[in-house]
């Protein structure tokens, strides 16, 4: 009887210890569920391209950080511009930017922004002759020449008499050299017949020959 309960007494201790091995010793362990810091990620609104009037950007973090930023082109630092608000953008420059906090850096990151406020120029606006007639007139040519690529092109062909309409043609420009656009004339009375050119750049720039 005396061997029993020493038997059974061991099982219960044995038992009992299995237990608090399991529990992590009754109440020990590590209690902080804090999760570690995120690498942040920089966006920028709007994104970089040509626009024809001073735009105003934003850049933003995904997670807390700071963000440095540069606009020559050069590359930032954590001793550069640091972000605080909108950032005026009124001429053509490359802007370079990051974030960093607790967790490091994110990767570089880079925005080409042009601004364009210039019309077109620089090109020609010729017709074939400066006469008009049966030969002719039905497929008369006008030249553009040395345009803005990209940009489009409206014709406008007229006379002095007001019972007849203008004559226009619209299109894109798809060559630097020389562009022809045939009219056909014949709607149009005889006497001076005048021709405006105007050319519109992919940013809304105009220009008028």
């Amino acid at each position: 009887m005396g061997f029993s309960n020493r038997r059974r007494r061991w099982l219960i201790a044995l038992v009992v210890s299995s237990l608090l091995a399991a529990c992590g010793g009754g109440g020990g362990g590590n209690s902080n569920n804090t999760p570690p810091p995120t690498l942040p990620t920089v966006s920028v609104s709007p994104a970089g391209a040509t626009y024809a009037t001073p735009i105003t950007i934003t850049l933003t973090a995904t997670v807390d950080g700071t963000i440095y930023y540069t606009l020559d082109g050069s590359e930032p630092s954590t001793g550069s511009a640091v972000y605080t608000g909108p950032i005026t953008i009124d001429e053509s420059m490359t802007l370079r930017f990051f974030a960093k906090n607790a967790a490091g850096s994110s990767n570089i990151a880079e925005e080409i922004y042009v601004i364009d406020q210039d019309a077109p120029d620089g090109h020609t606006f010729t017709s074939a002759t400066q006469i008009v007639d049966e030969s002719n007139e039905a497929t008369f040519q006008f030249f553009i020449s040395n345009a803005e690529t990209g940009a489009s092109f409206s014709l406008l062909v007229d006379d002095t008499d007001d019972s007849s309409d203008a004559i226009t043609r619209d299109g894109d420009i798809d060559a630097t050299g020389e562009q022809a656009i045939t009219v056909d004339l014949t709607t149009l009375v005889a006497g001076v017949i005048s021709a405006e050119l105007r050319l519109t750049d992919a940013v809304g720039n105009v220009s008028t020959r």
